[in-house]
């Protein structure tokens, strides 16, 4: 199973960026264009739980500490112009100096790479057809 102990370092940041990827997209509102009138502005989570499903978010394992410093920092933030930008370095340093002290170097670039997996992730599950991140991967 992924994000087990026996999993080595590359597929286990490969896996963590899948999940903020994930995250990302499940916490995207549905962009309807002009056929919106009428709709709610649900999350794709909320529409899951609201269907009785579990929304399917990803299970990392060890490594899920990482994924929740992501979410406690705020995974993203709000572009000048809309929208939505990942953490900039300057970000994160604050975050991590404000809170755990420090960080190994491959932790602070993951945390940068599921930032900005997390932007994309809001941005594509705004497209109606989008797929599930994912799903996209199982597929390939």
């Amino acid at each position: 199973m992924c994000g087990q102990a026996g999993q080595s370092l590359g597929k286990r940041q490969a896996r963590l960026t899948l999940a903020a990827h994930q995250a990302g997209w499940l916490g995207s509102t549905i962009d309807h264009g002009n056929a919106d009138k009428g709709r709610t502005n649900e999350t794709r989570a909320e529409k899951y739980r609201g269907a009785g499903k579990e929304p399917p978010f990803l299970d990392v394992g060890a490594g899920v500490y990482l994924l929740h410093m992501l979410m406690e920092a705020g995974p993203v933030k709000s572009a000048p112009m809309g929208g939505h930008v990942a953490l900039d370095w300057v970000d994160l340093h604050a975050y991590i100096s404000l809170t755990v002290g420090s960080v190994e170097d491959w932790e602070a670039s993951l945390l940068r790479r599921m930032s900005l997996a997390y932007a994309n992730g809001l941005q594509e599950g705004a497209n109606p057809f989008s797929i599930a991140p994912a799903d996209r991967e199982m597929k390939g």
